[in-house]
C-alpha cells in the first residue's frame, strides 16, 4: 500500500500498523516523537492498533535542538 510520510511516498505491506510502520522506517518510538495521520493526532497509546490505510498523509515530527 501507499503512504506518504513527511510528503515522501513510501511503499509497505498491508495490513500496517503505526507501530510497525515505524519500526519499519527505524523511526526511535520514543515518547518524544509525534505523530498525525491525514492531520489528525494520533496518540501514542495507540499506535499499536491504529492501521494505515492507503494514501494516508502521515507527519512525524520529532524535537530538535537550536538557538
Amino acid at each position: 500500500m501507499d503512504l506518504y510520510i513527511n510528503e515522501e511516498k513510501i511503499i509497505v505491506q498491508s495490513p500496517c500498523t503505526v507501530e510497525q510502520l515505524l519500526i519499519e522506517i527505524k523511526k526511535n518510538t520514543s515518547k518524544y516523537l509525534a505523530l498525525a495521520i491525514n492531520e489528525a493526532i494520533v496518540p501514542q497509546a495507540a499506535w499499536k492498533e491504529k492501521l494505515l490505510e492507503h494514501n494516508d498523509q502521515i507527519t512525524i515530527i520529532t524535537p530538535t535542538q537550536g538557538g
